[in-house]
């Protein structure tokens, strides 16, 4: 049986925060546990591991000029272009068109 307070008591002292958003608190926190361990994020895991991106850094870094046939090459052709030119947008490097 849970410990804390029920829904009906929170709404009773607190009458600004809303009854759904107070049952997505209450559920969220049964969800996480005694503990209060965050929870993985939803969605699917990145395709390309820390290593690939580190060397795709360097590899841009060094060679601006690298054609991005090369680099999806090079990361085996794991991701696609957009993925690619979404990750070198988050590095901040530019790549001249090759």
């Amino acid at each position: 049986m849970k410990a804390g307070p029920k829904r009906a008591q929170i709404n009773k002292h607190v009458l600004e925060i809303l009854l759904s958003r107070n049952k997505t608190s209450l559920r969220r926190e049964a969800q996480r546990g005694a503990d209060n361990i965050s929870l993985p994020r939803s969605g699917a895991p990145q395709k390309l591991t820390e290593d690939q991106r580190d060397q795709t850094y360097d590899t841009v870094t060094t060679n601006p000029h690298v054609a991005m046939r090369d680099l999806l090459d090079f990361v085996d052709n794991v991701i696609q272009l957009h993925p690619l030119r979404c990750l070198l947008r988050e590095m901040n490097k530019k790549k001249w068109r090759g």
